[in-house]
């Protein structure tokens, strides 16, 4: 993220569902505060790739994006179609057509944004959840036979052009099949909260996001300190107590229950949302963490020489 960006974000109703911009949204805010990034929806619920051509200029140009995140795909295969195992030589016909069309529309896709001097992140189509034990009304297997296709394509398509992609749908894929108890999709189009979140993390990660959102050393002995994305001051210690003044540049995306769920699958915490804190020269024993006075936690020595994450 760059300080006063503006992110369009230009999808069908997955992108629409908005949850994963809000999610890239606050960790902007907390990550950079003050920086004026926004990330702006601009999802149509039932769009395809040529319909999003018909809007490039008078709704997507419009926003005035400075960067542009791109995810279609579910309408474009046009899951209707791929629910036979022998599909008559029309609807076979209809399948590669539109796998050609999407193909086609996303290549003009990306000539506009070049046209436009638009940095551009395609993210391949999240999965159509054929997995779990769901009952819906006219069912179809287009993941495996449509939307894996379209992400295939997508894939070469952004090797050809030289353009950053984002992968959402081989990750998610995988999950569906190995937790299929979980219902990730209601209606097995449109993902969860749970999901959503995933979709931002991956996003985050190929942006380049590491685990650190800031971190801090004291040596209790010497009260010196270092220090990343922070600064610490008044340190004072004696034998059974260490006080400083702490501030953060960042702060920690908030412990959600969405979160909480992932945690199994994806360590957010681990890999996008480390505050660490790490005393050295602590006496062996437990030793209480408190901000202001409010203890949030013990830890022994040993924890806090390790690095505790606040």
């Amino acid at each position: 993220f760059e300080p006063g960006e503006r992110i369009v974000f230009l999808g069908d109703s997955i992108t629409h569902g908005g949850h994963y911009i809000f999610d890239l949204q606050l960790f902007a805010a907390l990550r950079h505060p003050g920086a004026k990034i926004r990330c702006i929806n601009a999802g149509i619920g039932g769009e395809t790739t040529a319909m999003a051509l018909r809007r490039y200029d008078w709704d997507f140009l419009a926003k005035k994006p400075t960067r542009a995140f791109v995810m279609f795909g579910m309408n474009d295969v046009n899951t209707g179609n791929w629910k036979d195992d022998r599909p008559t030589p029309e609807v076979l016909k209809k399948r590669i057509d539109s796998l050609i069309s999407y193909t086609n529309n996303l290549s003009v896709l990306m000539d506009r944004l070049q046209t436009s001097k638009l940095p551009a992140c395609f993210m391949t189509p999240t999965p159509y959840d054929q997995y779990s034990d769901l009952k819906i009304e006219n069912d179809a297997v287009a993941n495996e036979r449509g939307l894996t296709q379209a992400a295939a394509r997508l894939r070469a398509l952004m090797d050809e052009r030289r353009c950053e992609c984002v992968e959402l749908h081989r990750p998610l894929t995988r999950l569906y099949k190995e937790y299929p108890e979980r219902h990730f999709c209601p209606d097995r189009v449109h993902p969860g909260k749970e999901i959503h979140l995933l979709m931002a993390a991956y996003v985050l990660e190929a942006m380049g996001y590491g685990p650190t959102v800031a971190s801090v050393e004291i040596d209790a002995r010497t009260r010196k300190s270092r220090t990343e994305n922070a600064s610490v001051s008044s340190v004072e210690s004696t034998d059974d107590a260490i006080s400083f003044r702490y501030v953060p540049k960042s702060l920690p995306y908030p412990m959600s229950s969405e979160l909480a769920r992932d945690e199994a699958l994806y360590p957010f915490t681990k890999k996008l949302n480390c505050e660490t804190l790490c005393v050295k020269g602590l006496a062996a024993g437990e030793w209480e963490l408190a901000f202001d006075g409010k203890v949030v936690g013990t830890f022994t020595a040993e924890a806090f020489s390790n690095g505790v994450n606040l």
